[in-house]
Parts: C-alpha cells; structure tokens; sequence
C-alpha cells in the first residue's frame, strides 16, 4: 500500500509540475504575441500617421504655391496694364495737345492783328 501511495503521490506531483510548466509557458506566449502585435501597431500607426502628415504638408505647400503664382500673375498683368493705359493716356493727351496748338496756331496766324 505504501508502494502505491508514493507513486500516486509522484503522479500527483508530476501533474502539478505540468500544470504550472503549462502556465508559465501559456503566460510567456502570451506575453511575448502581446509584445508583437504592440510593436506592429506602433509601426503601423507611425505609417499612418507618417502618411497622413506628409498628404497635409503637400496640400498645405500646394496652395500656398498656387496662391504666391496667383499673386504674382495677378501683379504682373497690373503693372502691364498700367503701363500700357498710362502710355495710351499720355499718347491721346499728346494728340490733343498737339491738335489744340495747332489749332490755335491757325486761329493766330489767320489773324490780321496788323503789326
């Protein structure tokens, strides 16, 4: 009898042993995935986010491009326009001037003024 409770006893033993050895290898898996899918998630949230920054950067740079091209498109066709009604201003100014004094210049020279 006491052969059989020494072994029953071993067998309790190794099966506790097991148990525990079982455990810790399911908790060491466990945490070792939970390290792994972490990491993945960080890696993968910093592409994401890596992404999504450089998108808002290009439109942000894209329009600001746009909007210094336009500005400057928008001054360069004001100067010309300027110069080019300035220069028609002063041709019809010139023209009118011109045909007055001609004018006057007739007006006097038709003149018998007698001196």
């Amino acid at each position: 009898m006491y052969n059989s409770l020494v072994q029953a006893d071993g067998l309790v033993g190794a099966s506790v042993v097991a148990a525990v050895v079982a455990a810790v290898v399911a908790a060491v898996v466990a945490s070792v995935v939970a390290a792994v899918v972490a990491a993945v998630v960080v890696v993968v949230v910093a592409a994401v986010v890596a992404a999504v920054v450089a998108a808002v950067v290009a439109s942000v740079v894209a329009a600001v491009v746009a909007a210094v091209v336009a500005s400057v498109v928008a001054a360069v066709v004001a100067a010309v326009v300027a110069a080019v009604v300035a220069s028609v201003v002063a041709a019809v100014v010139a023209a009118v001037v011109a045909s007055v004094v001609a004018s006057v210049a007739a007006v006097v020279g038709g003149l018998d003024i007698g001196v």
